[in-house]
């Protein structure tokens, strides 16, 4: 295929002008409106914790948190207030307005002080608002978006540019080439395999009725899918008193092992008691396909597979225990840093879903 092209006419040459006064517009004026917005947001916000500092050095140095509580209500009329707190200076929580569960914007924070005396600290957090230089960003790339479908249909109408396409020769074998690249299919990856086994599950179905059996295994359910989707994983399937996990090893083997691992941690620490219920969980983690079946050892948690527990990423990254059964499985106690603690801050944050 040919591309000719030829002079633009004057109402393409237009707009080829608008295109770049745009460009320029969005290029000189956006930066400029966001700072200011931020500028606005942080004297505001620096304005209010300022402002309860100094009405809360008396019922600071005096220890009374109800007039403490009082301060902060009222600065949660003002709006955009999200949360408010006031911490000693031992950074130790003393009273709070707001809610601190949802996602707060930029904290903002002054000192109590009288006499060169700190008595504590007031933060205050404003909700999140959307950006004006956002919104113009929006408006201007669909001006952007307008004024480039005009200059293209007017370049094809003024016959600026034409597109000839070239004859292709006969393929010297007869058969017509294939334009697309041939890819590996998913089925043909590695997979890694994690078994969350429910050893006390035939008790439950003695001890618990249908409804509620059907509600705490629904609990386990959904706790696992948010665990496979923040770990990539691909699927899982309950058979019997097993849950098998898959993990399709698109980067590395030994990659896919971590995560299996971190996922199996997870739904174990997150489901061992549900709605009050105590599971009796164990986890084994596998990239051996002929290897599936739960470790048999008198210990719940985590347990990886021989050539999985000796891979170097694997033993780099995991903690072992010195004993473990006569085929070569590891017992996992824990995570190297900073992974473990990464591991204990998404507990947290899926245990709020739960």
């Amino acid at each position: 295929m040919k591309l000719y092209f030829q002079g633009p006419s004057p109402l393409a040459g237009c707009l080829f002008g608008l295109l770049i006064g745009i460009v320029l517009t969005l290029m000189l004026t956006i930066p400029n409106v966001q700072q200011r917005q931020n500028q606005q947001a942080q004297h505001y916000g620096q304005a209010l914790a300022s402002m309860a500092a100094s009405q809360a050095i008396d019922a600071s140095f005096n220890h009374d948190l109800v007039r403490l509580q009082v301060i902060l209500e009222d600065v949660m009329k003002n709006p955009a207030t999200q949360l408010a707190t006031i911490h000693d200076v031992e950074n130790k929580l003393l009273v709070q307005a707001g809610d601190s569960r949802t996602k707060a914007g930029e904290a903002y924070t002054a000192p109590i002080v009288l006499h060169d005396s700190i008595a504590g600290y007031v933060s205050v957090s404003l909700s999140p608002k959307p950006s004006i230089a956002g919104n113009n960003t929006r408006l201007f790339a669909a001006l952007l978006a307008l004024v480039l479908a005009l200059l293209a249909w007017e370049l094809h109408r003024s016959g600026s540019i034409k597109l000839e396409p070239k004859h292709q020769a006969a393929s010297p074998l007869g058969e017509e080439q294939d334009p697309f690249v041939e890819q590996e299919p998913e089925d043909d990856w590695p997979k890694v395999y994690s078994i969350i086994h429910l050893k006390n599950l035939k008790v439950l179905q003695q001890q618990l009725n249908g409804e509620n059996l059907r509600l705490t295994l629904g609990q386990v359910e959904q706790t696992i899918a948010d665990v496979l989707a923040l770990y990539n994983g691909a699927s899982f399937e309950r058979e019997n008193d097993q849950y098998r996990l898959t993990f399709i090893a698109n980067d590395a083997t030994n990659e896919a092992l971590f995560r299996a691992a971190c996922s199996a941690w997870l739904i174990v620490e997150l489901s061992s008691i549900i709605n009050n219920i105590p599971l009796d969980l164990a986890a084994f983690v596998s990239a051996n396909q002929q290897d599936l079946i739960p470790a048999n050892l008198p210990i719940a948690g985590l347990v990886l597979e021989t050539q999985a527990a000796a891979d170097e990423l694997i033993s780099r990254r995991l903690k072992f225990l010195e004993l473990g059964s006569e085929d070569g499985r590891k017992v996992v106690s824990g995570f190297e840093q900073p992974f473990q603690s990464l591991l204990e801050k998404q507990r947290a944050q899926l245990a709020q879903l739960c």
